[in-house]
Parts: structure tokens; C-alpha cells; sequence
């Protein structure tokens, strides 16, 4: 007889990742020394790790007991800081906010929809946080002169997760037009922000 067994998916991906990071340590010893290598093995050991986990999170019954809500998020939120403290001490500041999104985004949509106290956040406040988050985002890296493309793609995953949360919680056609409305004035913030400081 045969059973699923989805959480070795996770444990192929801790596996993966971790070994990515092993070999990157015995072949390159002095990148902790550089923010920018850092902040490039980072990201790839995540970008590996992560479809692992979702894969595990979306197959299992109850995927609580092995990825605890709550705890996931408040560890990938301090390795988020870590990562987004790069960008003042010699990396740069768009690539480490944008790591920085890449490692927390994914634990906290997670938390969202599977009971943690994200799920508990007033539909309005996350839609109008999402949104104000996004508009200040774009805002700092039109200011900074960084990249736009990088702080467009924070702001954009920003304002859509807001507008998500609000429609997944509050359902309804009316509910949807509110959330575009909301979102689509953000992104025209954010346009006249670019407009105000690029031009």
C-alpha cells in the first residue's frame, strides 16, 4: 500500500538548500565578509527552499503541525531584518529590500491563510497597510534614485497582497471593486511619485 508523504518535500528542499549553502561556505569562506555575495545566496538558497515548503503546505491535510504559523512568521520576520540591514552596510539597499520581501512574503501569506495571527488582521487594515506600504516603498526608491524596476516589483507584490487579503476575506463583487479601486490609485501614486522624482 502506498501513502502521500508530501512533507518530504520540505525535507528535499531543507536538503537542497542546505546544501547549496555548504557548498557555497567550502568553496567561497570569505563571503560572509561581503553583504552582496550574502545577499545573492540568500536569495538563491530561499528561492530553492520555498517551492519545497508550498508544495508540502498545499498537499498536506494539516500542514500546521509541521509549519507552525506563528513561529514560521516571526522567523522569516527576523531574517528579513538581517537581510534588509545588508543594504546599509555595503549592499545594495533595492537588492537587499527586495531579498528582504522575497524571504518574509511567502511566510506571511502562509500565516495569512492558514490560521496564524495575520489571519486575524481587519480586512480594511491590510488592504489600507498594503497599499500605504507600497505607495512608501516606491516612494524611498524614487527619492534614492535605486532601481525602480526592483522597488516597483516590492510596491507591486505590496499593494497586490492587500488587495488579496481584503477580496479573500470580504467577498462579493462590491468588495473586489473597492480592493481595485484602492489598488489601482496606489499604483497611480506610485507612477507620480516616479514621475515627480525621475523627470
Amino acid at each position: 500500500m502506498t501513502r502521500r508523504v508530501p512533507e518530504l518535500a520540505l525535507v528535499v528542499g531543507l536538503v537542497l538548500s542546505g546544501s547549496f549553502v555548504a557548498a557555497v561556505v567550502a568553496l567561497e569562506p570569505g563571503f560572509l565578509a561581503d553583504p552582496a555575495s550574502l545577499l545573492v545566496t540568500v536569495a538563491i538558497a530561499v528561492a530553492v527552499l520555498y517551492p519545497f515548503a508550498g508544495f508540502a503546505a498545499v498537499r498536506m491535510d494539516d500542514p500546521t503541525w509541521l509549519l507552525p504559523p506563528d513561529p514560521l512568521l516571526a522567523l522569516s520576520l527576523v531574517a528579513a531584518a538581517g537581510v534588509a540591514l545588508l543594504g546599509a552596510v555595503g549592499a545594495s539597499a533595492s537588492v537587499a529590500l527586495a531579498v528582504a520581501v522575497l524571504v518574509a512574503g511567502p511566510p506571511a501569506a502562509y500565516n495569512a491563510s492558514h490560521g496564524g495571527r495575520l489571519r486575524s488582521l481587519r480586512p480594511a487594515r491590510a488592504l489600507g497597510g498594503g497599499t500605504v506600504a507600497g505607495v512608501a516603498v516606491f516612494g524611498l526608491g524614487a527619492a534614492t534614485g535605486a532601481n525602480p524596476l526592483v522597488y516597483g516589483l516590492v510596491a507591486a507584490a505590496l499593494l497586490l497582497l492587500g488587495g488579496a487579503y481584503y477580496t479573500d476575506r470580504v467577498p462579493g463583487r462590491r468588495a473586489e471593486r473597492r480592493a481595485g479601486a484602492v489598488v489601482s490609485a496606489g499604483f497611480a501614486a506610485c507612477a507620480a511619485e516616479y514621475a515627480l522624482f525621475a523627470l
